[in-house]
């Protein structure tokens, strides 16, 4: 089986529940607090592997206990770490996500990417062979985006699918030789409409497919965009989007616990389906599905499902029969 690798991020995860979130100024009560492993990249990592995929991962630890403790979660996982390195200036830290959810489940992040940022050219090269047997890449923009754009080349050069989820949505157009290596570009509603607005002369967008048509670039103007873009669209369901076709699939109806993890559950979902060949439409109910089980879950890594869990949930959730 061709391997998905993920080249991005990995942090602990300082999680508070509340009622409600708190704000400018304003101190709340917390109901509960816990830590888990997370990181968008180790999330989406987690999720395609638990998804049933071959999962090598590219990034950088700090020297740290919570460096220690998601390099023993990434072998816990089956998840090939050969090439996570480990950044020795005590002065940085494994990178550390502070996040509040409220009891609709909702929440805010603040990220402190530590180690993450040190990921260097030279640690990519060292890793390049991971590349030659690659189906899939995952890509977000959590660690330097010079390397995000080296990892994408030599995804490229191999014949990887390259899959990027630009969270945090950058305040500046991504570079030109990114977007030209993508396959395909993921943002929920509110990021293709950001992502839209960073265009030169782009007018504002009707909504988001009108955002996401205006994302696929323009060749006759040498503007390059991704060969397709999805959007989520939370309980609107999923739009796949490309230059030829406009495809969408329902949500499926969930109890809300904690949203921390469902846009990467989906990710690294969509991954393993699209390594396997699934139909497009297949690939985005079975990545539906396993964000919808984990909203159901609080945590972000705990709440990542398993292939067990989607295939049993899509059997009890059969599609409508028009």
């Amino acid at each position: 089986m061709k391997s998905i690798v993920v080249a991005g991020s990995l942090n602990i995860d300082l999680v508070v529940s509340t009622a409600r979130l708190p704000q400018p100024g304003e101190t709340v009560a917390g109901r509960h607090f816990a830590t888990f492993e997370g990181g968008k990249g180790f999330n989406q990592a987690v999720a395609a592997r638990r998804a049933g995929g071959e999962v090598a991962f590219v990034g950088k630890l700090g020297a740290d206990a919570f460096g220690d403790r998601l390099a023993a979660a990434m072998a816990a996982e089956g998840i090939d770490a050969a090439w996570v390195t480990r950044c020795q200036d005590p002065q940085i830290s494994t990178g550390v996500a502070s996040i509040t959810v409220d009891a609709l489940g909702y929440n805010t992040i603040v990220g402190v990417p530590g180690a993450n940022f040190e990921i260097t050219p030279a640690d990519l090269g060292n890793a390049a062979s991971v590349f030659q047997t690659a189906a899939v890449l995952l890509l977000q923009l959590e660690i330097p985006l010079e390397i995000c754009q080296q990892a994408a080349q030599l995804a490229k050069q191999a014949g990887a699918k390259v899959i990027l989820t630009p969270s945090p949505v950058p305040s500046q157009p991504l570079p030109s030789s990114l977007l030209a290596s993508l396959d395909l570009l993921i943002l929920n509603e509110t990021e293709v409409i950001l992502m839209a607005g960073l265009l030169p002369a782009a007018p504002v967008p009707k909504d988001e497919i009108d955002a996401a048509h205006y994302l696929l670039g323009k060749p006759d103007l040498n503007l390059p965009g991704p060969l397709a873009v999805v959007v989520t669209l939370g309980e609107r369901g999923v739009v796949w989007v490309s230059a030829t076709e406009v495809i969408s699939v329902p949500s499926f109806q969930v109890e809300p616990v904690d949203s921390t993890a469902a846009g990467d559950s989906f990710t690294g979902a969509l991954a393993f389906a699209l390594s396997q060949d699934y139909s497009i439409r297949e690939a985005l109910r079975f990545a539906n599905a396993a964000g919808a089980l984990a909203v159901t879950r609080p945590g972000a890594y705990p709440s990542i499902p398993i292939a067990q869990d989607i295939k049993q949930f899509l059997t009890l959730n059969p599609p409508a029969v028009n």
